[in-house]
């Protein structure tokens, strides 16, 4: 699990000067975070037939080491959009960066 998401990470946050296209892809990662920080796994639809059954694995996502996991990605994403909004010269980046730290902070910290 770790590995998995040091590589989603590295793939949607290692582009210096995000479009708007990987802007909108890191927004959408961080949604996703929010989710598993928050929230367990949906149950499968009631009419599921069976052999789709696996692609809804029944698990307690707070009992697991996914919450863990996300919590790392999430403190080591705060530190580097931190770092990332004072090092853009595009304001629309420095913007962005700025944006994401700030989601970010409150994904870990509900109460800021």
């Amino acid at each position: 699990m770790i590995d998995l998401f040091r590589d989603v990470h590295r793939a949607v946050w290692s582009d210096a000067a995000p479009d708007t296209y990987t802007r909108n892809l890191q927004r959408g990662y961080l949604d996703r975070l929010s989710v598993l920080m928050t929230q367990d796994a949906p149950a499968p639809p009631a009419n599921l037939p069976p052999q789709f059954q696996a692609l809804f694995p029944r698990m307690n996502v707070s009992q697991s080491d996914i919450r863990a996991v996300a919590r790392a990605d999430l403190e080591a994403l705060e530190r580097e959009t931190t770092a990332a909004a004072s090092r853009a010269t595009n304001p629309l980046q420095r913007a962005h960066y700025r944006d994401a730290a700030v989601r970010i902070s409150r994904i870990l910290d509900p109460n800021r």
